[in-house]
């Protein structure tokens, strides 16, 4: 593990505590997971990620609005962000395709964005399939004692969701390299059920096809070269090998269960 990620590291499991500081008995556990846990953290690039698993009971509007505070104060350490979700032990135990939330807050250097309690948000079945696939305890119970089995097909159903939904934001340049690099992920997911990062995702599809070079050039600027332009015609491109290698993939595996 690199200086950075140590760093960064330490200041997610502050921001762990101080959240078990305010709960108390409420907290069930702490998860940390994504790029802390995947051994990938790039400094200014990649957040903290922490999952709360709470009581039964959820949150109170007060336990929100401290954890807010807790997040609001947060050291970031080399991390872009903190992004951190709440949930109920009961919706992390036998999570259901479109799980409850308690509350999201994702707090960036000149920004803070909180979502209260939301009662079906599919992106959180993912979350959770991430964090038990992954994650890493920082406080309370083991992550297999908190989190239960997330079906893949909910997970791949979610990621075929935003594939389609960027192929009517191919002009966005801002988000071009998250957009790619991320539906690699999710082909990988899709073929090989497991995760991984963003780059090493965007190495295993070029590998698979070497004309993505959309990938070629996301993984240029995350490595910080600015002059690599991605064109809308590479980001559909790259978009629409992914959707249709996942979804041909799943009408194969239909018709291997008829």
């Amino acid at each position: 593990m690199s200086d950075d990620a140590r760093h960064t590291e330490r200041a997610a499991r502050e921001v762990a505590g101080g959240c078990a500081a305010v709960l108390g008995s409420n907290l069930c556990a702490a998860v940390l997971h994504r790029s802390l846990t995947l051994g990938d953290f790039e400094p200014g690039r990649s957040d903290i990620d922490l999952l709360l698993v709470t009581g039964p009971g959820g949150l109170t509007q007060t336990g929100r609005d401290r954890i807010v505070e807790v997040v609001r104060r947060a050291q970031l350490g080399a991390a872009r962000a903190v992004d951190l979700l709440a949930v109920t032990s009961s919706t992390a135990g036998t999570p259901i395709r479109a799980p409850a939330s308690e509350l999201q807050v994702a707090r960036y250097p000149h920004e803070l964005d909180v979502e209260g309690a939301n009662p079906a948000n599919e992106d959180v079945a993912v979350e959770l399939s991430m964090a038990r696939a992954g994650g890493r305890s920082v406080v309370g119970l083991p992550v297999a004692e908190v989190i239960g089995d997330v079906p893949a097909e909910w997970v791949q159903d979610r990621g075929l969701f935003w594939l389609r939904r960027w192929l009517t934001l191919t002009d966005d340049a801002e988000h071009a390299e998250l957009m790619m690099l991320t539906a690699c992920r999710i082909w990988r997911f899709a073929i090989e059920g497991r995760y991984c990062s963003k780059p090493q995702a965007g190495s295993w599809a070029l590998e698979r096809d070497p004309s993505l070079t959309g990938v070629t050039q996301a993984l240029r600027q995350r490595r910080g070269d600015t002059s690599s332009e991605i064109s809308a015609d590479h980001v559909e491109h790259v978009l629409r090998t992914v959707l249709d290698n996942v979804t041909a993939r799943d009408h194969r595996a239909d018709r291997g269960h008829r």
